[in-house]
């Protein structure tokens, strides 16, 4: 397979020239904003012209050096006849006026196909046999957000290929400050630290923490840098918290706690990043978050996220209050967002969560309902096809 000019004096048992339309021969050169034709040609560089003159010259050649040439192009674009290359005509035409035989013309007549037209439709799956017998908090949020979703991901157990990059990203750092604020929160809590001398142990845990990091891969410290600007932000609310008669109780901790209804049973699990006590001797659930506090305060209003409701499942009747934790400083002040009606969210959560997980084990269709922030970075959509439907 060559371009015409890859022919030059060479000849060959046989030649296949494809593509021989108007718009392809002679081809058709881009123009550039600065090298457009005229300035070319006030240049003396080659021209479109001159370009045109030495393909004719190919194509000439390719015609005298070769005794069986077939020239072939397609007579039809999109329902619209496609007129053959100008060369051609004009080779026809020397020939006539030459008395010369013309030449051989043989059309191909494609046949029609009759395809028998198959409807998109969206998929409704159901599979009461895949119910899992364990069931997170992002594996729940997934069910809300979009039914299908949760079955590829949680029933059938499909997921994406993971990028390799050895760059960290914005998940290593939020695991990094879950690690550190464990470390550090246990630490004053053991041995009793003064709130005046806590600014300086959150420095130096991270400090250690992050030195380990570094010499895996030192693009972490961008991060380590973000995260000295918050830390003393975090301590005023922290200490502030504590003075209000919250301690920290426990952090990274896992738990467990098995649901049942008639004819089955689940069990829920998580690792909760942090339980507070209260003096009147009340729990709290907290969870980390590298966002504003607005922005957390957001995602109560839309109601999209059941994170600390399911927490609090897991907690049992202890936990009688919630918030999310922002990590990243708003006019360099830290807070925390407290999640209201905290028991009548983790109750009707916790009913919400037996009927979807009964509704499924009796069959229940798992449609893909995902909204459009849903769909734009689900890793199944190429299975459920949404939009093509």
């Amino acid at each position: 397979m060559l371009p015409l000019n890859g022919a030059r004096m060479r000849s060959f048992d046989a030649v296949l020239m494809v593509g021989a339309d108007a718009k392809n021969l002679p081809s058709q050169p881009k123009e550039t904003l600065f090298f457009a034709n005229t300035v070319r040609r006030e240049l003396g560089l080659d021209t479109r012209e001159s370009r045109q003159r030495q393909q004719l010259r190919d194509f000439a050649e390719l015609l005298h050096t070769n005794s069986e040439c077939v020239i072939s192009w397609q007579a039809f674009k999109n329902g619209e006849p496609n007129a053959v290359s100008p060369w051609i005509a004009r080779l026809q035409l020397s020939l006539e006026r030459a008395g010369s035989a013309p030449l051989r013309e043989r059309s191909k007549v494609i046949p029609y196909r009759t395809l028998t037209p198959m409807f998109a439709v969206p998929p409704t799956p159901s599979a009461p046999s895949l119910l899992p017998d364990t069931l997170s908090a992002s594996g729940y949020n997934s069910l809300v957000a979009c039914p299908y979703q949760f079955f590829a991901t949680r029933m059938l157990g499909l997921k994406g290929v993971d990028e390799l990059s050895e760059m960290p990203k914005k998940r290593d750092f939020g695991d990094w400050l879950h690690k550190i604020l464990f470390l550090y929160h246990e630490k004053i809590r053991d041995q009793k630290i003064l709130f005046h001398e806590r600014l300086d142990v959150l420095r130096d845990v991270s400090e250690n923490f992050f030195s380990g990091e570094l010499e895996k891969n030192a693009a972490a410290l961008a991060y380590y840098s973000r995260w000295k600007k918050t830390i003393p932000a975090y301590v005023t609310w922290a200490n502030e918290r504590e003075a209000q008669g919250w301690r920290f109780a426990m952090g990274e901790q896992k738990f467990e706690k098995t649901i049942t209804w008639l004819g089955g049973q689940i069990t829920l699990h998580g690792r909760i990043d942090r339980v507070d006590e209260s003096d009147h001797g009340d729990y709290a659930v907290l969870d980390y978050k590298t966002r504003t506090s607005s922005a957390l305060k957001n995602k109560f209003k839309k109601r999209e996220d059941h994170q600390l409701a399911f927490y609090g499942i897991l907690l049992d009747a202890h936990a009688a209050h919630a918030s999310y934790v922002d990590l990243e400083p708003e006019k360099e002040k830290t807070g925390d967002a407290e999640a209201p009606n905290y028991t009548e969210w983790k109750e009707a959560l916790g009913q919400q969560v037996i009927q979807s997980m009964s509704a499924i084990a009796q069959g229940a269709t798992l449609v893909a309902s995902g909204i459009a922030s849903v769909c734009q970075y689900c890793e199944v959509r190429g299975l459920c096809r949404k939009g093509a439907w």
